[in-house]
Formats: structure tokens, C-alpha cells, sequence
């Protein structure tokens, strides 16, 4: 007599869900990346003060990747450590003192991949070499 005899149907289904769960359980995804999401206003770390912005996080973490939040105001260099991408919001202030330090002092000369939404910080990444924008 084997083993399998000795359970019900009831927990035979349950142990067949159970591992059916588990093989079609999405797979983490080879191709997810850290993100620096830099941003006007951080609520939590998960929550963003505008509903644009926070439309674009949750689209990000469900794809998989891990989205770290920061406030264009206070985003220290050190943020960029181990990202893969920072992707600047449009809800940002160009001239806002964090956004400023990591554009002047790493993001314009670094290798990190930089997607811009605001385009008042082309110049201080280089993007730009004459007024577009208004931005001189």
C-alpha cells in the first residue's frame, strides 16, 4: 500500500493545488532593474504625492523591478549606488537642491542610464547645448 492510499481526495486536491500554484507562480524576471525614481514628494516608500507619479511606480513594481523613491529635494548621491536606472519625473523641480547635486556631480559625467521627464535638467545632464524650453 503506498502512501497516496492513505490520503483523502479532498487533501490529494489540495496538495495538487498547492504545486500547481507553485509551477505557474510568475517567475522573477531576468531582465528587472533597481530604479531611482526621483520625484517631487515622497510620502512613504511606497507612496508618491502625485497620482502621475504613483501611476509609474506601481507600473514598474509590478513589472518586477524594485523602484526606490526619492525626493527631488534631498536625493543624496549615495542613492545611486547599485541602481540600474534613475528615471526623473516630470513632477520634479529642476532647480531643486538634490535633483541638482546628482545631476551635476554624477549623472551628467557617470554611466548610469538616465531617462528625463523634465526637461529643465537637460543642461545639467548635457542634453542640451542652446535655450530649449525656456531653459537657457
Amino acid at each position: 500500500m503506498n502512501i497516496a492510499s492513505h490520503f483523502t481526495a479532498w487533501k490529494k486536491r489540495l496538495i495538487a493545488a498547492a504545486v500547481a500554484g507553485f509551477l505557474l507562480a510568475p517567475l522573477p524576471s531576468a531582465r528587472a532593474a533597481n530604479i531611482l525614481f526621483v520625484i517631487n514628494s515622497v510620502i512613504d516608500p511606497a507612496t508618491t504625492a502625485n497620482a502621475q507619479d504613483q501611476e509609474v511606480f506601481d507600473h514598474l513594481t509590478a513589472a518586477g523591478h524594485t523602484v526606490t523613491l526619492a525626493d527631488d529635494d534631498t536625493v543624496p548621491l549615495s542613492a545611486l549606488t547599485g541602481q540600474d536606472l534613475v528615471l526623473i519625473s516630470s513632477s520634479v523641480g529642476s532647480g531643486a537642491a538634490g535633483l541638482q547635486n546628482i545631476c551635476n556631480n554624477s549623472l551628467k559625467t557617470g554611466r548610469l542610464s538616465v531617462i528625463s521627464y523634465e526637461p529643465g535638467v537637460y543642461d545639467e545632464l548635457g542634453l542640451q547645448t542652446a535655450t530649449t524650453f525656456g531653459n537657457a
